[in-house]
Order: structure tokens, then sequence, then C-alpha cells
């Protein structure tokens, strides 16, 4: 999603822009395009998408036969810091939003009946039941569904929600001082409101990745202008702030202890959600979650790979979940390309060859992970395969000694690698295995471990000469390619390239998702052959038991905050 903060949870797309910008011009197939050499970074040629209607999904046939009733329970680490749907990208709010909140858009789920591939985030209507868009690809009409009606709570009183609440939205996004996601919607120059069920949105320039925006599951929520009027300074203090046109409605708070949503029977999908009820409950510790799920108090939990034999053996029945290792964040190494000790690209070269990412996956994850690139594996269209990725990152200690003789340092080379404690250990431990490895090449590695509360901001000072942490997530190329890009504000390594900074440009309005991706292909080879400011370090399988009387709740997608509890259901 649309985030500068790296700190987020990881989230592809390829279909999505080929079916719902490009629907009337889809190309054929053929052979993956290769693009030229870069553009100049003012010359990008825009690729004009043709006019496009897109109509409401069909009705699948039903294969499944679900129940309606029962609850779901789950657990997350503390209460949400606020309740103002704008103001926090944290799951702590997230996990609460995506229940009582739609929006214009949404993803399509990975469960039945929608069964979205892993990573395909393909765009749905939510509160939208079709949209165009122009000719030029600046403006989009959003054609909203008829009788969606607002909770029965002052001063909305059940009436129906229109195009001027989504308009109204979209400007508090902008406006508000709280919200964190203004400059996701920056590129919108008007927006306008035909009918009460139309909203016209244009923006400066054709954007392949404006519907993603739209659908964006931590910033796009639809709220009640009228209602957060009312409520002034309490809004977003405590849940009874949660109100929207999702498929839940709150029904009780307990600070510290469990909140709890009910079945909207309003809900404008046709017989969702099936179960009644949605609780969330707050338990701190790790291991007393764990024991939650094994004794039947949640009905969800995440797991490392080491508590999976654990659960297993005590829970038999419980079904197992997995992510083989994709991830939508590129965490590694990163340089500080302003110093000197790193612009002889031969001693870049060195460090990378010089770190044995198989050995991570091998020692560090249990051999279940993978490889990652400067695009990250779960934007499955746009990434590098596994193999090309292996080839690219192969450990070669004897050449990485030859590039450094070459450079003039056979003697020898030492740097600091900045660490942040309390956070990511496996980043920790992949710091470890690196500073081992290049021992022997030759380079000394000393480790600087602070807080991340004050390492971030000297990270982002320019204090330091490398570190290890993630670099962008989200779930379109702009994200990535744009923390690489001159004067980007994820840019942390300061690189600057004039081809990254053309190949952006291009794929940024490349409405042609093969095109699109054989920029961000290129892109992606040449960062790991020229050492652009950052190794990317491989990623470890994740793990998700549900209780075996949960059905149809998979994996969390890379768009993780998609409503999973929308078609899921309880068999007890």
């Amino acid at each position: 999603m649309f985030k500068a903060n790296w700190q987020k949870k990881g989230l592809l797309l390829g279909a999505a822009i080929a079916a719902m910008l490009l629907v009337a011009a889809a190309c054929g197939g053929g052979a993956e395009p290769t693009p030229t050499s870069a553009p100049t970074a003012t010359s990008a040629p825009v690729a004009t998408p043709t006019a496009t209607k897109v109509p409401p999904s069909p009705t699948p046939t039903p294969k499944f036969q679900p129940k309606k009733g029962g609850s779901l329970r789950f657990a997350q680490t503390s209460d949400p810091v606020t309740f103002d749907v704008h103001a926090s990208s944290l799951s702590l709010l997230t996990n609460h939003t995506h229940l009582t909140h739609s929006r214009v858009l949404r993803y399509e789920s990975l469960g039945w009946p929608e069964e979205a591939n892993y990573g395909a985030l393909t765009v749905t209507g939510d509160a939208a039941e079709k949209w165009e868009i122009s000719q030029d690809g600046k403006t989009f009409t959003f054609h909203l569904r008829p009788g969606i009606k607002w909770p029965n709570v002052a001063p909305l009183n059940g009436r129906e929600l229109t195009s001027e609440d989504a308009k109204k939205a979209f400007e508090r996004i902008l406006n508000e001082p709280k919200s964190i996601f203004k400059e996701f919607y920056e590129e919108i120059t008007s927006m306008s409101t035909p009918d009460k069920y139309t909203l016209v949105m244009t923006i400066d320039k054709p954007l392949a990745s404006w519907l993603y925006r739209v659908a964006d599951g931590e910033a796009a929520w639809i709220t009640a202008q009228d209602f957060i009027d009312a409520k002034g300074k309490d809004y977003g203090v405590r849940q009874d702030s949660l109100v929207g046109t999702g498929p839940f409605l709150i029904k009780s708070e307990e600070t510290g202890s469990r909140y709890i949503y009910t079945r909207n029977p309003n809900y404008f999908l046709p017989n969702l959600p099936y179960v009644d009820e949605v609780v969330w409950l707050i338990i701190k510790d790790a291991s007393a979650r764990e024991a939650a799920f094994v004794s039947g108090q949640i009905d969800a939990l995440g797991a490392s790979r080491t508590s999976v034999p654990r659960i297993q053996k005590a829970l038999p029945k419980a079904a197992l979940d997995s992510n083989p290792g994709l991830s939508n964040t590129a965490s590694g190494i990163m340089f500080n390309m302003t110093n000197p000790k790193w612009q002889d690209i031969r001693v870049r070269q060195a460090i990378q060859k010089g770190i044995d990412q198989g050995r991570i996956i091998a020692d560090l994850y249990g051999g279940q992970g993978r490889y990652q690139g400067c695009m990250p594996t779960a934007l499955s269209s746009f990434a590098l395969s596994q193999d090309e990725l292996k080839a690219l990152y192969t450990y070669d200690p004897e050449g990485a000694k030859a590039l450094l003789a070459a450079a003039g340092l056979s003697s020898g080379l030492t740097f600091e690698m900045t660490t942040f404690t309390g956070y990511q250990q496996r980043l920790l431990d992949i710091a470890e295995l690196a500073q081992d490895d290049l021992k022997k090449i030759g380079v000394t590695v000393n480790l600087k471990p602070v807080p991340v509360a004050s390492g971030r901001p000297a990270v982002e000072a320019g204090n330091f000469e490398t570190v290890i942490q993630p670099h962008s997530t989200g779930v379109e190329p702009d994200e990535m390619i744009g923390g690489f890009t001159t004067g980007g504000g994820r840019n942390f390594m300061r690189v600057t390239d004039p081809k990254v900074d053309a190949w952006n440009l291009q794929q940024t309005v490349e409405f042609d998702v093969k095109k699109r991706a054989a920029i961000t292909k290129e892109f992606s080879r040449y960062c790991a052959q020229q050492v652009v400011g950052l190794i990317p370090m491989p990623n470890e399988a994740s793990f998700s038991f549900t209780q075996e009387w949960v059905k149809n709740f998979p994996i969390s997608d890379v768009a993780s905050d998609e409503p999973r509890e929308l078609f899921a259901w309880v068999e007890k």
C-alpha cells in the first residue's frame, strides 16, 4: 500500500491492471517484451489507456454451502492507538476498520467465491459497482451501488450512502491534519458528483497505479463527514467512532480486553457476512496467544516456523496455511551512496558476492524461504523468478576477493552496519551471518545496534555507512522503484541514477501490464548487477493456523487489510 512508513507490515497485480485498466485494449500473448535502453527522465512515453467500462463481477456458481451464525475470535497485542480511520496504518486499527467500513474499490479475496491468486491483487467493486476510465487515463468515474445504508446512528439515522460521502472522505484524507495518507492522493485535481451515485475523480497525469490507491486497504475508507462533525473532538477516541457501511457493526468495547462486532443486517452484498459476530481480544504475550489458540479461545493464529510442530501436535486437526516466503517488502543491507567507500561499484559487488544468501535460507529459515529482489517477489507479475534471483545473488567468495583486489582493497575493508534493536529479530540474525561471511573475504563489519526510535532518524538524515532494515513495502511497482529514485522519500540510500529515474517515470504511466513488467524486471536486474544501494535479503516463510471448525479463511494476501471475515463461516 502506498505507505511512507517502512515499519508497516508486509503488500501482484499483473492481471489486475490488465483486467481493469485495459480490458478493451489488452494485448495478446507472446514473449515478454524487452525494453530498450532507458529513456531520459523527461521523455518517458505515456501509454494511453483505452476508455474502459468495467462491469460488476458475475455471481459465482455455488460449490459450497456456507453456514450462517456463530462467531470468529482473534487476538491482537494491544488496543488501537486511535479509532480515526485515516490516522493510522497499523493493523491494530485496520483489523477493526475493515469490519466496519467500505471503500469505493477493494481487492478480491483469496477465499471462495472470488478465489484470487496470492499476490494478484485484482481490484473489484466495493461501494462502487462499476467504473470507467477516460481515454486520456486521467478521469475515473465510479458508479456507487444504490441502497447502501449507513447504520442507524445519529445524525445518520440509516440514510443512504451517496457519492458526496465518498467525495468528502477523500477530501478529509487530503485536508485533515491527522490524516497520514495525504501523499497517496495529491494527484487529485478535482472531484465532482453529477448525481448521488456517481463520483468523478480527475488526476493530474495518467497513473497505472491509480485504482490501487482508490482500493487501498488502509487509507481509502469512506467516512460520513456529518457523523465526524457531530462527534467533534471525540471522533477517533473510542470504538464508537467506527461507524461505516461495512459488513459488521460495533457492539461493545472493553479497553484492554476485547472489542466485539455484530453482523450488519443491511450490508449491501447479499447474504454476507456469514458469521454473526467477530471478537478481537487483547492478548499481549505471544505464548499466551498460542495457549489461547490451543485451548480454543481464539480461532486463528499466526505461527513461527519453530512453533508449527508444537501446535500441530497439540491440535492435529487445525488447518495450516503458509506463504513460502513471498513478500511485498524489500528488506536488506543498504549502502549510504554518498559515502566514499561505496563509490566504486566493485566494492559494492564484492560485498554482495561475499554474503551467502543460500545459507540464510538453509540455516536461519530451516530451508523455508525465498530470495528477494529490488522488486519484491509478492509483486509476482513484476518480479524476477526465483531461478534468476538465485543466479543474480549467487555466493562467490573468490569472485568477491578478486573484486576487492581490483579496487585496491586486497588488504581488507572495514565498515559499520547499523542494526535496530527490538525490531525484526531475523534482520539482526542476518546481520550476524553477513558479518561472519564477509570476514572470510577480508572485510570487517562492525555492527552498531541502536534503538529503532533513534536509529531511523539517523538513517533518514544520512548518518550511517550501511544499515539493515526494510526498504519499501506495498502492492504497486511505484512504491518500490520510487524508493530508488533521486529525491524519493524512501530513498534512504541516496541513490542518484538517471537510468533508474527514467525507468520509474516510464513504468508509472505504462498501462500495458506486459510492457510495464518488462521495465520493472529490467530495473531489478540492473539493481542487482550494479548493486544500486541495496542488497535484498531472503524472506522467511510464514504460517497461519485456523481451528478445524473455521472454513474459508485463507492466509492473508499481500493486501492483508482485506476483510477475510466477510466470506468465512463456522461449522461447529
